[in-house]
């Protein structure tokens, strides 16, 4: 479990289990924003020793899923579904620290539109995704 920090709370968030396999970081979480970090290892490489393209998806898929989730740091996180994503590749990730940033940009109380992008150390925009999110008030049972 991860705890993410505002100002001067901390707050425990557990990000599942394949987010924590990955490797994946929560680093900052706002209304309708979060960023993400991942270490790009040999795990995440495709057979052309560059990333693969579905690491990159999830990542996208996450940060903006965690964006529509913020609630506030008093209050427990909301939940969500994701009912589409689209992804742009537009350069290769080799290993290093990779960044997913996201922020909402519409919707209403049932379903929320975000975008996401995926760059490298040196902030080269990688990936670039767009979602739509079905907003839960409790997680999915299984």
């Amino acid at each position: 479990m991860t705890a993410i920090t505002w100002d001067s709370q901390s707050v425990p968030l557990d990000l599942g289990g394949f987010n924590q396999m990955i490797g994946l970081k929560l680093v900052s979480w706002a209304p309708g924003r979060a960023r993400l970090e991942m270490q790009v290892d040999e795990r995440h490489l495709n057979s052309l020793g560059i990333m693969h393209g579905g690491v990159g998806a999830s990542l996208l898929d996450t940060a903006m899923g965690m964006g529509v989730s913020y609630r506030g740091p008093d209050r427990p996180r909301g939940w969500c579904v994701t009912l589409s994503l689209n992804t742009q590749f537009i350069q290769p990730l080799r290993p290093g620290p990779v960044f997913a940033e996201s922020r909402r940009i519409g919707g209403g109380k049932s379903v929320a539109f975000m975008e996401a992008e995926l760059r490298d150390a040196e902030g080269a925009l990688a990936m670039a995704g767009q979602g739509t999110f079905k907003l839960l008030d409790r997680p999915v049972s299984a």
